[in-house]
């Protein structure tokens, strides 16, 4: 059965009254943008997070306080990312709800809660473009560790005065699974995750974007993604392969270390100190100066010491060695053996 019909009139009592008239409002009046508190003067985002700490910690407990960081932009992502690792060392313990956790989990949390609140003083620009500006590029950055995985993705606008502004669109994060796994294929994770978040971010914005990078500090996942999945073990070629498809026309590049901003998410950070981490919200320093500054891409092509290919195995066929071998052995006279080396002559003339 199909239902089509189309909505005529809405009665004025469901209409809302509720508007935020901004321009005759006072200063720095509040109000809830998707989940975030918008300071509409200012023309900022804004957290806002009430903990009650309590000396009997439980997973129930816990979780209720990470609930209450609602971040889907994933603004203050390396937090995020501390709160995702207690959570699954909670999971590993196996406690009830209402038990208590061990006294490493409560230490950790402890010390993760304390500067929480802190969050409630960042205060995040909602406008992250250059004013009047004409060129906008996309930079995602990736990284991994031990632990966990994650990308974030800038946005580099550019004035017609040539004057440049980068800053922080989105992040995700995951915590790496339990099982254990190399860090190259933990780097790999990281790049899909940005790969997947950079689809997303490009559907979403209106913006005219003239370039899109994507930048890892792994030489061996640069070095895969040169690399036709089809030579490669099936982890990393079924990623190699959604990558390859997802980033198709744009360029992957070498970032060191000290320069990825990604390595914050995969590692985790206080509360009390990313509203102070420039690489965090502006990116790295050489986004701000112009490309043939930016770091040298190493030499990444296929070589023979990458991990994860797929070896070819050839073993020398000697049988026709083997089979004179075993006619003459089998074969107790030389008329026997004449005789069957001319029926096989004989063979071949007329078969081949």
């Amino acid at each position: 059965m199909q239902i089509s019909f189309i909505l005529h009139h809405v009665s004025s009592s469901l209409q809302s009254d509720n508007v935020l008239d901004i321009a005759n409002s006072d200063s720095n009046v509040s109000s809830k943008t998707l989940g975030l508190n918008w300071i509409c003067d200012l023309d900022i985002l804004s957290f806002s997070i009430n903990i009650e700490l309590r000396d009997k910690v439980t997973k129930r407990h816990i979780l209720s306080v990470i609930s209450q960081i609602f971040d889907p932009l994933g603004l203050v992502g390396p937090c995020v990312i501390e709160a995702k690792l207690i959570m699954q060392r909670l999971w590993i313990e196996r406690r009830s709800w209402d038990d208590e956790v061990s006294t490493e989990i409560k230490r950790s949390w402890f010390s993760f809660a304390d500067t929480l609140p802190l969050l409630n003083h960042l205060k995040v620009p909602r406008w992250v473009l250059q004013d009047h500006s004409i060129f906008h590029e996309i930079h995602v950055f990736s990284d991994s560790s031990e632990r966990a995985y994650g990308a974030c993705v800038y946005i580099r606008s550019i004035d017609a005065s040539g004057s440049i502004k980068v800053q922080l669109l989105t992040s995700k994060s995951k915590v790496a699974p339990i099982k254990p796994t190399t860090i190259p294929r933990l780097e790999l994770c990281g790049s899909l995750v940005a790969a997947r978040l950079c689809n997303k971010v490009l559907t979403s914005l209106t913006l005219h974007i003239s370039k899109c990078r994507f930048w890892c500090n792994s030489t061996i996942v640069l070095g895969w993604l040169k690399t036709p999945p089809t030579n490669l073990k099936s982890f990393v070629r079924n990623r190699v392969h959604e990558i390859q498809e997802c980033t198709e026309g744009h360029t992957w590049s070498y970032v060191p270390s000290k320069d990825n901003p990604a390595d914050l998410v995969s590692r985790g950070l206080k509360a009390d100190l990313i509203s102070g981490s420039e690489l965090w919200w502006s990116g790295p320093p050489f986004l701000t100066d112009i490309e043939t500054n930016w770091p040298q891409v190493p030499n990444v092509g296929v070589k023979q010491n990458l991990p994860e290919l797929i070896t070819c195995s050839f073993a020398l066929n000697n049988s026709n060695a083997d089979l004179i071998s075993n006619l003459i052995k089998n074969k107790f006279n030389l008329t026997n053996l004449q005789n069957t080396i001319a029926y096989l002559q004989r063979f071949i003339y007329n078969y081949f």
